[in-house]
């Protein structure tokens, strides 16, 4: 496991994770097999559809 802070931003239109962050803990990155349905607080789905 890897301690680190996040900043989560509701507003945010995706992820974002640094390289050298994955490099230097040598965290692997792969591509979701499928779309997912993001929702907001109230439970409704992302008006941009799925990521």
């Amino acid at each position: 496991s890897v301690k680190a802070r996040a900043l989560v931003d509701p507003g945010s239109e995706g992820d974002f994770i640094d390289n050298t962050f994955t490099t230097t803990h040598k965290l692997s990155l792969e591509p979701c097999p499928f779309p997912l349905v993001c929702k907001g607080f109230d439970g409704t789905p992302s008006p941009h559809g799925p990521i």
